[in-house]
């Protein structure tokens, strides 16, 4: 297993990395030596997010109780190899990683995208996932949930997000003080930033959301 610092702060905290099967993944590591709960609780991003994408505060307020790793997926930020194209694949990835990092067992958080992911891992490695927590995400194979709208897509995939772009995409009409503080939360981050997430990766990840969506739970392979 490998060490992390007893330091309950998001924006400072160091990347580090792990190598697997020629692929180096970022992650950061972060809580308390001995938390009230001692199995890791891993982080899967939604699309196009990297590792300073998540809030600092949320993040910080997890670490009072709980062992938190935030992973970076192949092809994202400063992870290298090449972008995942489906969720199955995003899964492998997500598992190899854990196991690298010397763990058994762990928890998912897994927030839009991310939370498909986690729903995957969790359906494909029962004895490596205890809990899933999803946020902001759905189900998928379900024919009853609506496609994203063309003004969503349109939006997720600017180059630059604007304020009214965030607020659109994360938070409730009237709430721009909320995400004003969001805002300035993850723009609190100075240093060890990662690289933004890139046409042909935004690419990899469309196709993985449009797969989902698709989704039968016999095609789930696990992982080697």
């Amino acid at each position: 297993m490998t060490h992390f610092d007893n330091v309950n702060q998001a924006s400072t905290i160091s990347t580090k990395y792990v190598d697997v099967s020629g692929v180096r993944y970022a992650y950061r590591e972060l809580g308390q030596v001995n938390p009230s709960d001692p199995t890791p609780l891993v982080f899967l991003q939604r699309f196009r997010g990297t590792l300073d994408d998540w809030d600092p505060g949320f993040v910080d307020a997890m670490t009072r109780t709980r062992h938190v790793i935030l992973f970076s997926d192949a092809g994202i930020g400063t992870s290298t190899g090449s972008a995942a194209a489906s969720v199955d694949e995003k899964t492998c990835n997500a598992a190899d990683f854990v196991r690298a990092l010397g763990y058994q067992t762990v928890d998912v958080l897994g927030f839009s995208m991310g939370g498909f992911v986690a729903q995957a891992i969790a359906m494909a490695e029962p004895t490596l996932v205890r809990k899933v927590v999803l946020v902001g995400t759905g189900a998928g194979g379900n024919p009853d949930n609506e496609p994203p709208t063309d003004i969503v897509f349109n939006i997720a995939t600017q180059t630059e997000y604007s304020f009214e772009d965030i607020r659109y995409l994360f938070f409730a009409v009237g709430r721009e003080q909320e995400t004003q503080a969001f805002i300035e939360r993850v723009m609190s981050r100075s240093e060890d930033l990662e690289p933004a997430v890139g046409p042909e990766v935004m690419g990899g990840d469309g196709a993985a959301n449009r797969g989902f969506h698709e989704w039968d739970e016999w095609s789930l392979q696990s992982p080697e």
